[in-house]
């Protein structure tokens, strides 16, 4: 989260969050989920092949911080393209959702 949506907006953000997660059904042969935050630079929370629970994946998304900083959005989809989107099934459609 950069600085650019302050400490309230992240929490709403992380509640939006959880509600999409609380809403499907996660697991290694169905929905994965990956999360990343950005400000200066680019921090993998959660990568699609390393929690395969709701419960897991909404533990690790509370685990998520505030960091502030700048707002490195082309940065942040990179990583998503070449550190997430490589670990997807390939019978699986990628869909990304962007909060800024």
């Amino acid at each position: 989260g950069s600085s650019s949506i302050g400490q309230e907006n992240f929490d709403n953000m992380i509640r939006i969050i959880k509600e999409m997660v609380h809403r499907m059904d996660i697991g290694s042969t169905k929905t994965r989920v990956a999360v990343s935050m950005f400000s200066n630079e680019e921090n993998i929370v959660l990568n699609l092949k390393d929690y395969q629970t709701q419960s897991e994946v909404l533990n690790k998304i509370d685990d998520a911080t505030y960091i502030g900083g700048g707002t490195n959005t082309a940065g942040a989809l990179n990583d998503m393209k070449g550190q997430v989107f490589i670990n997807r099934r390939r019978s699986a459609t990628p869909v990304l959702v962007v909060l800024t």
